[in-house]
């Protein structure tokens, strides 16, 4: 009866979200800049099923049962940045910023399910005198990062920009001989619509010439892939079941970061005041150490194991064509067209 059914199964879900943030700004003197900012925030979810003695689940599992399952998950940061600003003259200026960020996630889960209730009217609000305790878990898993950063960027004339920067990130989601990562990268660009040359084609709204090249890392993983870790089971010794610990994961002591490094070259091209611009750009994106589940054979006992290996290739060419076809104070209408073309290869499957 799905009337008696739906009547018979409580499935009652909450959810709270609490966040904040803030920045401070402070001119400790001439060209000198100190910033701090930070957030917050939490999600807390709990879910309550109930199978009354109607429903299809309590007859298939031999009576009345219901589970209670609460989450939190906790994620804040903090940054802090040092910027220097300095006009040399008229034609030269430039800037130089260090920082600092920290990074936290975590994650804590509590599960228990009771099942054989004397009488079904109290719900999941007191799981206790259920007389089978089926299933009780907990859990808890966090994830730090920790960052220094510097960027560098020059600019002479308007014309000729260049920027420089450094990163060096460590996370706890690596071995300990390999949680750091060093990422540099390069960038410069060439105003040559400035150029005296360029103005008296009188063709150019804005013309462009930029290139770069920079190393970035992935540590998108869960925690603990490096260690070895043991799971809680129930076995049977002689005539009675006894909890226990058993490997649960291979450890992999080598886990590092993945590696992306990324070279492009573009052009950027501007018509009757910015009414048309467009943009051809070619890139390179070779991916090294890639984060992979390796799968095991099924003798080792586990089925798969986090490790790095394989390197792929990335070539590709991209076209962006924007119009402002008609402008007004109450009505605009844009055209983006973009057209690309891209090639993947696969340069290494091992280390």
């Amino acid at each position: 009866n799905p009337i008696k059914q739906a009547e018979a199964v409580k499935d009652r879900r909450q959810s709270e979200l609490w966040g904040a943030n803030a920045a401070l700004t402070v001119q400790l003197m001439k060209n000198l800049t100190f910033k701090a900012s930070a957030t917050y925030n939490t999600t807390n979810t709990r879910r309550d099923l109930f199978y009354g003695e109607n429903s299809s689940q309590a007859y298939r599992s031999g009576g009345v049962y219901g589970s209670t399952q609460m989450q939190k998950d906790l994620r804040w940061q903090s940054s802090n940045t040092l910027t220097y600003k300095k006009k040399i003259n008229k034609k030269n200026t430039f800037d130089i910023m260090l920082g600092h960020e920290f990074s936290f996630r975590s994650s804590e889960l509590l599960y228990g399910q009771s099942k054989d209730f004397p009488f079904p009217n109290l719900g999941n609000d007191n799981l206790g005198i259920g007389a089978t305790p089926s299933s009780v878990s907990t859990s808890r898993s966090d994830k730090k990062l920790l960052s220094y950063f510097a960027r560098g960027n020059y600019n002479f004339d308007n014309r000729y920009l260049f920027t420089a920067t450094i990163r060096a990130d460590g996370s706890t989601v690596f071995s300990a001989k390999n949680k750091w990562g060093y990422f540099p990268a390069v960038s410069a660009a060439w105003r040559v619509g400035e150029e005296d040359f360029i103005k008296k084609l009188n063709v150019f709204s804005d013309l462009k010439f930029r290139i770069g090249y920079g190393l970035a890392g992935n540590n998108r993983i869960g925690s603990y892939n490096s260690l070895a870790l043991m799971s809680s089971i129930i076995t049977a010794m002689g005539d009675q079941l006894t909890p226990g610990y058993a490997s649960k994961q291979i450890p992999n002591p080598d886990l590092k970061w993945e590696a992306n490094k990324t070279f492009n070259m573009g052009v950027d091209l501007g018509f009757l005041n910015q009414r048309i611009t467009i943009s051809p750009e070619f890139y390179i994106n070779r991916s090294s150490n890639l984060l992979l589940n390796a799968q095991l054979p099924y003798s080792s006992g586990y089925q798969s194991m986090l490790i790095n290996a394989g390197e792929t290739k990335n070539v590709g060419v991209e076209l962006t064509v924007n119009t402002v076809n008609f402008s007004t104070k109450k009505f605009s209408w844009n055209t983006t067209l973009t057209l690309s073309h891209n090639k993947n290869s696969v340069k290494a499957l091992t280390g």
